[in-house]
């Protein structure tokens, strides 16, 4: 069971050997590694604990500035699918998101969710911008507000409170801070 407001698990200790990153999983004791190249410079990774199961957002700078990236490396927080649209908006970053009007990139960077049971990764833009989850249905009972039929599927599925793909009725998520240069790189590609 979740609370609202609970904060990402994180962690800051890491070493770099052999174009490798190891660090402590943010939610057990124990390491977690990806090879450097795998990190995208910008958008980071998603990287599964081996131990625990659950998965860490590596921002892109630890492949960039290896010695000193400066950002948590973050990991989700479990909890029944029905309590997402609470926790999320709650979360205490999302809360500072909202005063200071900077959600610009929430659908780029800063939120991942994922079933734990089959690994299915749910849209940013469907978990961000069909909050609260709604009864956004017409009169023939079709989902309302989707562009495409994936994201009428898992809006429908979020709110029946199951996975899409299996049917599990819990969620991993993560909730990070956007640095500045993931705002400023993804502003760049708007902008061409």
């Amino acid at each position: 069971m979740s609370e609202h407001g609970l904060m990402n698990p994180f962690s800051t200790k890491f070493f770099v050997e052999d174009a490798q990153l190891y660090f402590k999983c943010p939610t057990c004791p124990d390491a977690c590694s990806v090879y450097l190249e795998q990190i995208d410079p910008i958008g980071g990774v998603l990287v599964v604990c081996p131990g625990c199961g659950n998965i860490a957002h590596v921002p892109g700078c630890y492949r960039t500035q290896p010695e000193s990236p400066g950002f948590d490396i973050t990991g989700g927080v479990l909890m029944p699918i029905k309590e997402f649209t609470d926790w999320f908006l709650s979360h205490p970053l999302i809360a500072s998101m909202k005063s200071k009007r900077a959600y610009t990139h929430l659908y780029d960077y800063g939120l991942w969710a994922l079933c734990p049971a089959c690994g299915y990764r749910y849209s940013p833009t469907v978990l961000a911008y069909n909050l609260p989850f709604m009864k956004i249905r017409d009169a023939s009972g079709s989902v309302l507000l989707t562009k495409t039929e994936e994201s009428a599927t898992e809006t429908s599925s979020l709110q029946a409170g199951c996975c899409p793909s299996c049917g599990h009725q819990e969620i991993t998520a993560i909730v990070s801070d956007i640095p500045d240069y993931v705002r400023k790189a993804f502003s760049a590609n708007r902008k061409k």
